[in-house]
């Protein structure tokens, strides 16, 4: 049915019953497997993390290191999960809007499907959140699964 799916991932969709379902689907196609994380290209004006303290400034420089390495940690979280038996391959976008990075990194890839992993937002959070795969359901050429 699909051959590659392009599947973006952040802090909040690397989790193991999430990653399973990708993992069971890219199986059951024997399809190729691109795992994406969307940096922005510019550091914030207050930046926390990474071992960063708040309100810390950061450089373009130190705050691409800090983005390279975050990715890497995503990845490899992703990969201990997903396992080595899947044929995949790794994109660190930058691009400041979200929605366009994943739309550009998943033609880039030649990839037929974007596989969305939903936050699952409710409550308060649910209405004030704006949702990334609503936004890519929307602006795609390509057909967009949201697990």
């Amino acid at each position: 049915m699909f051959n590659h799916l392009f599947v973006p991932i952040d802090d909040f969709s690397i989790k193991i019953s999430k990653l399973k379902k990708v993992q069971a689907l890219v199986k059951s196609n024997g399809a190729k497997l691109s795992l994406s994380h969307v940096s922005s290209p510019f550091p914030p004006i207050i930046y926390a993390g990474n071992g960063y303290a708040a309100g810390s400034y950061m450089t373009l420089e130190s705050h691409r290191e800090a983005c390279e390495s975050h990715a890497k940690r995503l990845f490899e979280r992703a990969t201990e999960i997903l396992g080595s038996e899947l044929v995949y391959s790794k994109h660190h976008i930058y691009e400041s809007d979200v929605t366009k990075g994943i739309i550009k990194g998943a033609k880039k890839s030649k990839a037929d499907l974007i596989l969305m992993i939903s936050h699952r937002y409710s409550g308060i959070m649910g209405l004030i959140s704006s949702s990334e795969s609503q936004q890519v359901i929307r602006a795609s050429e390509l057909p967009v699964l949201v697990i």
